[in-house]
């Protein structure tokens, strides 16, 4: 075989490849075209198939993960737009009932249903308390708006937490007393420091033990633990009342709220907890057996000082 013969074999050869990328560029390129006009028109359910050992792999690989992060986007707009109507009912709901109970007595004493004045002093009484049970909602709403929006200004300084702890729940050993609760102090005896905002881990205590008080009251017992792990410092407030029998993965949602009837607590104080706990770089978490045993487990990085 002369060297002409072995040219135009070599350049035949060659035609026919680029013919062949070229057919397989058209093709793909159609397929792309047909992916992304549905993708366009609101179709996220469609993948271009790819073959690893295809030139156009990454190509195609990169239009899929395109498509599945715009599509998680979407459904995470979705549910952020659910919870926020359901947040909207919520807290209509939670100001328009003390408020319509403030108005009624109100008026049962302006148009003299209330005769008496043992009557009178009962109603303002119970207008009071009212008031009182709706300032708490509002502020709780305000806090937790300020703290999701990040209009919170932080504070944060080495703080001994244990003093904190220990400090925060003798306010409410009258309460306790009050309530025939009986306290169990497992706090350790010994300086523990962390970086955070004084303000926000006192919030975050108090809100923890009120909602303890709320719903673990029935149990009797709440209890306070401390410990230091490699991980951290970890507190444990915990009770022995109804728990959380379902959705235990929702109790931190800013909507979910379990029945109140104290008036004592808006429903959102372990909203605000969680985000208060995460802006300074903790984490929360929840355990529950009905009448065993519910904890609310909160840990904070510890430094040396």
């Amino acid at each position: 075989m002369n060297l002409n013969v072995l040219l135009f074999i070599l350049l035949i050869i060659t035609i026919f490849y680029i013919i062949h990328l070229r057919y397989n560029y058209s093709k793909n390129e159609e397929k792309r075209e047909i992916i992304i006009r549905r993708f366009l028109d609101g179709n996220l359910n469609s993948r271009l198939l790819s073959n690893d050992k295809s030139n156009y792999s990454n190509v195609n690989f990169l239009i899929n993960d395109l498509i599945e992060n715009y599509q998680s986007h979407i459904i995470k707009m979705e549910n952020n737009e659910k919870r926020r109507k359901e947040l909207l009912s919520n807290i209509s709901h939670d100001i328009r009932t003390p408020l319509t109970s403030i108005i009624g007595y109100l008026d049962a004493i302006e148009s003299s249903i209330a005769k008496t004045n043992e009557e009178k002093k009962k109603y303002l009484e119970i207008a009071n308390n009212r008031s009182r049970q709706l300032k708490v909602t509002l502020d709780d709403i305000f806090e937790l708006a300020k703290a999701n929006s990040n209009e919170i200004v932080l504070n944060k300084r080495i703080l001994n937490i244990n003093s904190i702890l220990t400090d925060t729940l003798i306010e409410f050993i009258p309460i306790l007393e009050e309530e025939n609760i009986k306290l169990i102090n497992n706090i350790i005896n010994e300086d523990v420091y962390i970086y955070a905002d004084e303000y926000s881990i006192k919030r975050v205590i108090r809100n923890l033990i009120n909602n303890a008080i709320s719903h673990g009251k029935d149990g009797g017992i709440i209890g306070v633990d401390s410990k230091i792990l490699k991980k951290g410092y970890y507190i444990n407030i915990w009770d022995k009342g109804v728990g959380i029998k379902d959705d235990i993965e929702k109790i931190f949602l800013r909507l979910h709220k379990r029945n109140l009837t104290n008036g004592k607590n808006s429903g959102l104080g372990l909203a605000i907890a969680k985000a208060l706990v995460e802006k300074n770089d903790g984490s929360i978490s929840v355990e529950s057996v009905p009448y065993e045993k519910t904890s609310f487990i909160v840990s904070f990085p510890v430094i040396k000082k």
